[in-house]
C-alpha cells in the first residue's frame, strides 16, 4: 500500500489538473467583453487563491481524511465548472453578435456594390444627357440600351426635362410614364425637389411605379453649363432599379440560419426614420437588435438583425457540466487507476517504438526505418557482394483526389496503394511510406535485372487500376524510378537521388510508367541545376531584359499592342533560349520573379514609347498559374503594380488554360478583380489545353490567342483551319477579341484578315525586340508587316 499511495497522488495530481488550462481564461482581465473590471478581478483572485489551495488540501487529507479530501475536490470541480460555464455563455454571446455583425457587414458590402453600379450608370445618363440637351428620342434609346444590355436590374430609364418625363426607353410597358410630371405627383414631388435642391444622387424606393411594379429609382439632376452664362437646370433622369434583383444579388433572399431576424428600412434614403421596406418591422424594435447602415446615393438605409436562440450555447453548457462530472469521477478513482496506468506506461513505450519506425496511417516503415533497412543492406553487400534494387513510387494525380473527394478518401487511397505495393514484391522485400503520396520499395538480392523490370511492371499495373474508396472508383497511376546498387550508386543517399531522377524523368515523360536510372538523367539534372543557379545570378545582376512583340490590328494594319517576352542574354553576349530557361524557372518556383521583372520592365517601356510618340500601344504580359497559389506577397505586389500600370495603358494579362482547368478560388478572385479595375485578361495558346468551354465563362476573359500550332498548319491542314474558323465564330458569339499567334507567312495573314480575325501577331509582322528597336519600328511603320 506504501507504494500505491505516492502513484496515486501522482493520478490525483493530473486529474485534478486538467481544469487548469481552461482557469487562466476564466481569470482574464477583459472587462469590456465578459464582466465588469470589479467581478473579473475578484474571480482572478479566487481563481489564483482557491484552486491552488483545494488542490494542495485534497492531496494532503487524501489518505487521512478520504471524505474531507473528497468534499474539497467536489468544491473545486463544482466551482471551476461554474466559472466556465459563465465564462463561455459570456463569450457565445459576444461570438453570436460578431458572427452577425459580419454577417450583415457582408450584406451592407453587398448591397452597396450592386446600387452603386446601378448608380454609376444612372450618372453616366445624366452626364451624356447634359452633353447632348437636345438629343432626340433615337439617341436616348440607343444610348440607354447599351447602359440596359450592361445592367439587367434596371427597369428602364428615363429623361424628364422641367421634371416632365419626355424620354423613356424600353418604350414597351412604360408607356404610363410619359408625360408624368414629378411636381404634379405627390408620391414624387418630395424626391424630386431634394434632388434639384441638393444637387446629389438621390435613391428613392422602393416605389408603386405608375407602369406598375415596385423599384428603387435612382434621379439625379442634370445641369447645362455654357462658358459665360450662368448653369441652367435642364431636369433630371431616372432609373428604376427591381428591387427583387437588388436583394437577391445582395444575398438577402437566400436562406438564414435558424432564429435570425433580418429587415431594413430606410425608404427614400431616410435612414433609421425611413419606413420598414424588406424584412419583419419588429426587427428595429428587439432591444438585442443589431444595425448597421447602408450608404446609397445621397442617403442611406438601415439593415437590422436579432440573433435567434443558440443552440450551441445550451450544448456547451452541457458538455461543460457533463465534463466536470467525468473529471471529478476520474478524480476520485485516482487510487484504482495505479495499476492501469503502470500498464498503460508499458504499452505506450511500446507504441512510441512503433511510432518512431512505421508510418501510422499505412502500417508501413516510415522514413528513418527505411533509411536504417537501405543502409544496412548496402553494408550486407559489402561482405556478400548482393545487389539491392531500390524503387522510387510516385502516384499521379494525388492531388486530385485530396481536393475532389477529401483528405479521408485521400487517406483511404495510399492504405489502398502500400497494400498493392506489398502484394507485387517478396515478404522479405521492405515497402515503405516516406512522406504523403511517395513510397519506396528495397527488392534485396537481386540476381537478374528482369526481376526489376517484373515488380515494376506489376507495380505500375496495380496502381493503374480503379481503387474503390467508398462509392467512388478513383484511377491514380505512379511514376516509378529504380535505381540498383552497387552499380548506380555508392551510398544510400546517392541511391536515393539516382531513383529520384529516373522518377522524375518518368513524370516529364507523360507519367504512369517506370524508368531504370541512367547517366543521362543525371548529366541532365546537373544542367537543369547549374541553370537554375546561373538564373538566379541573372535575376539578380538584371540580365533577364523584356523583349516586345508587336500585336497589329487586322482591320487597320497598325501596331495595337505588343507582347513582353523574356530574354536572357549571358555576360559573354550569348543569349539564352527561352525554352531552356523557362520551364527551368517554372519547376523551381523562379518564374513569378522572371514574370515580375519582365512585366515591369515592358511597363516602363511602352510607356515611355506612349508618351514620346503620343500612341496608345497596349501591352499584354504573361503570368504563370504559380502566381496565384504564392504563400508571401508576391500575389498582393503583383496586383498593386498591374492595377497602376493599368491606369496608364491598356494593360492585358496572359493567362493558361491551366489555370481555367485548375480553377483556384484565389485565382478567380484576383482576376475578377483585375477586370473590375479595367485590365484586360487573355487567354494564352488557346485550344492546346485541357480546360472546357464551360471554364470560359467563370472567368472574366475578354481575349484569346489562338496557338501557333493552328496558325502554321492554315493552307497545309483542313482541321486546323476549321478549328480556326470555329475559334472566331465562337468568340464573336461571346463577345470576345482573337489574336492569332505565330504568323509567319502572307497566305496565313490573308487566310486571318479574310476571317475577320482582330489581331494577329508573328514573325511576319515583327519579331521580338528590344524597346529601343521597337520604338523605331512603332516610329516609321504603321503595319510592320513583314519586318523582321
Amino acid at each position: 500500500m506504501s507504494r500505491a499511495v505516492p502513484s496515486a497522488r501522482r493520478h490525483l495530481c493530473a486529474a485534478l489538473l486538467l481544469c487548469l488550462p481552461a482557469l487562466p481564461g476564466l481569470a482574464r482581465a477583459d472587462a469590456a467583453l465578459l464582466a465588469p473590471a470589479r467581478v473579473t478581478w475578484l474571480v482572478a483572485v479566487a481563481v489564483a487563491v482557491c484552486v491552488p489551495a483545494l488542490i494542495l488540501a485534497a492531496m494532503y487529507w487524501w489518505d487521512r481524511r478520504p471524505r474531507v479530501a473528497a468534499l474539497a475536490l467536489v468544491v473545486l470541480v463544482v466551482g471551476a465548472a461554474g466559472l466556465l460555464e459563465w465564462r463561455f455563455r459570456e463569450q457565445r454571446a459576444n461570438e453570436q453578435r460578431l458572427e452577425v455583425l459580419q454577417r450583415l457587414g457582408s450584406l451592407r458590402s453587398r448591397l452597396e456594390s450592386v446600387i452603386a453600379n446601378n448608380l454609376s450608370l444612372t450618372n453616366g445618363l445624366a452626364a451624356f444627357v447634359a452633353a447632348n440637351p437636345d438629343l432626340s428620342q433615337e439617341e436616348f434609346a440607343a444610348y440607354a440600351r447599351n447602359v440596359i444590355a450592361r445592367e439587367p436590374s434596371l427597369r428602364n430609364l428615363a429623361a424628364a426635362p422641367g421634371l416632365v418625363v419626355r424620354y423613356v426607353y424600353p418604350r414597351e410597358g412604360n408607356e404610363a410614364v410619359l408625360g408624368l410630371d414629378y411636381r404634379a405627383n405627390p408620391a414624387q414631388r418630395e424626391v424630386a425637389e431634394r434632388v434639384l435642391q441638393s444637387g446629389d444622387l438621390v435613391v428613392a424606393g422602393p416605389v408603386e411605379l405608375v407602369q406598375g411594379g415596385t423599384a428603387l429609382i435612382g434621379r439625379a439632376p442634370v445641369y447645362i453649363d455654357a462658358p459665360g452664362r450662368p448653369r441652367v437646370t435642364w431636369g433630371l433622369v431616372s432609373a428604376p432599379i427591381d428591387v427583387h434583383k437588388v436583394l437577391q444579388l445582395a444575398g438577402l433572399e437566400d436562406p438564414l440560419p435558424d432564429g435570425l431576424r433580418i429587415a431594413i428600412r430606410g425608404k427614400d434614403g431616410k435612414g433609421e426614420h425611413g419606413e420598414v421596406f424588406h424584412g419583419d418591422a419588429g426587427v428595429f424594435e428587439d432591444r438585442g437588435a443589431i444595425t448597421v447602415p447602408v450608404l446609397i446615393g445621397g442617403g442611406s438605409w438601415q439593415i437590422g438583425a436579432v440573433p435567434g436562440q443558440d443552440l450551441r450555447t445550451r450544448y456547451g453548457a452541457w458538455v461543460i457540466r457533463l465534463f466536470a462530472l467525468v473529471l471529478l469521477a476520474l478524480v476520485l478513482n485516482a487510487l484504482r487507476a495505479n495499476a492501469r496506468a503502470r500498464a498503460r506506461e508499458r504499452q505506450y513505450a511500446v507504441a512510441l517504438e512503433r511510432q518512431a519506425n512505421f508510418d501510422p496511417l499505412t502500417g508501413l516503415p516510415n522514413r528513418p526505418l527505411f533509411r536504417q533497412q537501405l543502409e544496412s543492406a548496402i553494408a550486407r553487400s559489402g561482405r556478400t557482394g548482393a545487389r539491392h534494387a531500390l524503387l522510387f513510387i510516385d502516384l499521379d494525380e494525388f492531388k486530385s483526389v485530396n481536393d475532389n473527394l477529401g483528405h479521408d478518401a485521400g487517406d483511404q487511397l495510399l492504405i489502398d496503394v502500400g497494400r498493392r505495393i506489398r502484394g507485387c514484391v517478396r515478404a522479405s522485400d521492405t515497402v515503405a511510406r516516406l512522406s504523403g503520396d511517395e513510397f519506396t520499395a528495397i527488392l534485396y538480392d537481386i540476381v537478374a535485372e528482369e526481376s526489376i523490370s517484373r515488380v515494376a511492371d506489376a507495380i505500375v499495373e496495380a496502381l493503374g487500376r480503379a481503387h474503390r474508396i467508398g462509392e467512388h472508383e478513383v484511377f491514380c497511376g505512379a511514376s516509378v524510378g529504380v535505381a540498383v546498387y552497387p552499380d548506380d550508386a555508392s551510398s544510400a543517399d546517392a541511391l536515393m537521388i539516382k531513383a529520384d531522377q529516373a522518377m522524375y524523368a518518368v513524370k516529364r515523360s507523360g507519367r504512369n510508367g517506370w524508368y531504370f536510372y541512367t547517366r543521362e538523367m543525371q548529366e541532365k539534372s546537373e544542367r537543369r541545376h547549374r541553370l537554375y543557379n546561373e538564373l538566379v545570378g541573372a535575376l539578380d545582376s538584371g540580365r533577364i531584359v523584356a523583349h516586345l512583340q508587336p500585336i497589329v490590328s487586322v482591320q487597320t494594319g497598325r501596331i495595337v499592342s505588343c507582347e513582353a517576352l523574356a530574354r536572357w542574354q549571358r555576360e559573354d553576349g550569348s543569349w539564352v533560349s527561352p525554352g531552356e530557361f523557362v520551364p527551368v524557372a517554372e519547376e523551381s518556383g523562379l518564374i513569378n520573379r522572371v514574370d515580375f521583372v519582365v512585366m515591369q520592365a515592358a511597363i516602363d517601356a511602352v510607356r515611355a514609347i506612349n508618351d514620346r510618340l503620343g500612341t496608345g500601344i497596349g501591352l499584354s504580359a504573361n503570368v504563370s498559374p504559380r502566381i496565384f497559389s504564392s504563400q508571401n506577397q508576391q500575389l498582393q505586389r503583383w496586383m498593386e503594380t498591374v492595377k497602376a500600370a493599368g491606369r496608364e495603358i491598356e494593360l492585358t494579362v496572359e493567362i493558361t488554360e491551366r489555370l481555367l482547368f485548375d480553377d483556384p478560388a484565389e485565382a478567380h478572385k484576383a482576376l475578377d478583380e483585375l477586370a473590375a479595375s479595367g485590365i484586360g485578361i487573355s487567354i494564352d495558346d488557346f485550344g492546346t489545353g485541357n480546360a472546357s468551354l464551360i471554364h470560359l465563362t467563370r472567368f472574366p476573359v475578354g481575349i484569346i490567342k489562338i496557338d501557333r500550332s493552328f496558325t502554321r498548319a492554315i493552307g497545309l491542314g483542313r482541321a486546323e483551319e476549321a478549328l480556326i474558323d470555329t475559334i472566331l465564330v465562337m468568340a464573336e458569339r461571346l463577345d470576345l477579341r482573337v489574336v492569332a499567334e505565330g504568323v509567319e507567312t502572307e497566305e496565313q495573314y490573308d487566310y486571318l484578315r479574310s476571317r475577320n480575325c482582330d489581331c494577329v501577331q508573328g514573325y511576319f509582322l515583327g519579331r521580338p525586340v528590344s524597346a529601343a528597336e521597337f520604338l523605331e519600328m512603332a516610329r516609321h511603320a504603321g503595319t510592320p508587316r513583314g519586318s523582321s
